[in-house]
């Protein structure tokens, strides 16, 4: 959108209007990238009744300069209601964007307590997270809210959590990766059950959560792989000691990121926050 490269506001929001849904979709990224995309038109565009213009709102909402960061009930509201889209890719979007916007920043990063929302909100989002991270009818929409539910870190999130440790492997990853944002002693014996996990990757998360060194994880310094041959564990350089994983555990953007972390550099948790790409079945590497 040439709009939003030339800092023409005026035509970007008139684009909003427009009868393409492509070209709304597109002005909302102008607005995005002039950083003059309010609230307001981010809850209009939620509400598009196109899924590509609902979409690109969900993500505009929690990307880094992508909309204006204060928090605003009637934006939290039309994010919650798109958790159950038609769309599951709009869905998977809002589940992102209410971690990203409700979960704790990072410590240090700078942080205004008058933008955090109300306890009744951050409940009412909580709850609707629970759901959908209890539903396995759509597994994107579930990991999603299982990871957002992470970020957000609110104990009321953390059952269905634990729970999802009980279901497919990608679903298990994630939930071992948000572990890390929950401050809570069954945190650590969760984690101790995840290290005998029949997934490689479910295990290498929770040595690198737990601070596992070779000679500390059951079986010693090598696991067994997917493939039957043994493969050295990653956490050999964990800065983290198992007393410390509530107490010093990742921000949230660390656990909810869907690149790699750019905080904390896990091998297991930066390959388990990739949705885009699906998980190898292969097993890793040897070094």
């Amino acid at each position: 959108m040439l709009a939003g490269h030339r800092g023409d506001e005026a035509e970007a929001r008139r684009l909003l209007e427009d009868e393409d849904p492509t070209v709304r979709a597109a002005a909302l990224g102008a607005l995005g990238r002039l950083g003059r995309l309010d609230p307001s038109a981010l809850g209009r565009a939620l509400q598009d009744a196109d899924p590509l213009v609902r979409r690109r709102a969900c993500r505009l909402a929690w990307q880094a300069g992508g909309a204006e960061r204060r928090i605003q009930r009637d934006l939290i509201v039309s994010l919650v209601a798109c958790l159950g889209d038609p769309d599951p890719l709009v869905g998977e979007e809002a589940a992102w964007a209410l971690g990203e916007l409700i979960g704790q920043p990072p410590e240090d990063d700078w942080h205004n307590p008058a933008a955090d929302p109300p306890p009744a909100l951050r409940s009412d989002v909580v709850t609707a997270l629970v759901v959908v991270a209890r539903d396995p009818s759509d597994p994107r929409r579930q990991e999603t809210a299982v990871a957002a539910l992470g970020a957000i870190g609110d104990p009321e999130g953390l059952p269905a959590v634990l729970e999802a440790l009980g279901g497919r492997p990608p679903l298990r990853r994630r939930a071992a990766v948000a572990l890390a944002g929950f401050d809570d002693p069954v945190v650590e014996e969760a984690l101790r059950r995840c290290l005998e996990d029949r997934d490689w990757q479910v295990r290498e998360v929770a040595e690198e959560l737990l601070g596992l060194g070779p000679g500390e994880r059951p079986g010693g310094d090598l696991s067994e792989s997917p493939g039957g041959g043994p493969t050295h564990s990653s956490s050999r350089n964990s800065p983290r000691a198992a007393s410390n994983v509530s107490k010093h555990r990742p921000a949230p953007s660390t656990t909810h990121s869907r690149g790699a972390s750019t905080t904390w550099t896990g091998t297991a948790v930066a390959s388990a926050n990739r949705p885009a790409k699906p998980f190898s079945s292969e097993p890793p590497p040897r070094r």
